[in-house]
């Protein structure tokens, strides 16, 4: 018997069915694609539907959302957080200086740093 054929997300029975009907045995193509797709469950296989719904896309996060991420202490960050911070130092060395400058500030701010606004002026 032939092989079933899955592409594009369709099960291409064609060829069985030509194959039973040349052995003399009249099945309706719909029934034979039912019982192809039937034993593909049974035995675990899947396959790709045409009009499946497709995932939602992420959402991009806020320039909010992004200064409250490096605002917050970075023991406190969640892992999403984390992520997003990771990838802003990432774009540009320019950037990457920037948040350095706002998290120091933010330290002095909290005054979890040792370093002194002056010294902060002058590092910058």
């Amino acid at each position: 018997m032939h092989r079933v054929l899955v592409s594009g997300g369709k099960l291409l029975c064609d060829g069985p069915h030509r194959q039973l009907l040349f052995e003399g045995i009249h099945l309706n193509y719909t029934t034979l694609r039912n019982y192809v797709s039937r034993m593909m469950v049974t035995y675990g296989l899947s396959r790709q539907r045409i009009n499946a719904a497709k995932p939602p896309r992420q959402r991009v996060p806020s320039s909010n959302a992004l200064l409250f991420a490096l605002m917050t202490d970075s023991d406190r960050r969640t892992p999403t957080e984390q992520i997003q911070v990771v990838c802003l130092r990432k774009l540009n060395t320019e950037v990457a200086k920037a948040i350095g400058l706002v998290e120091t500030s933010t330290a002095l701010i909290r005054k979890s740093s040792r370093m002194t606004w002056r010294g902060c002026q002058l590092k910058a």
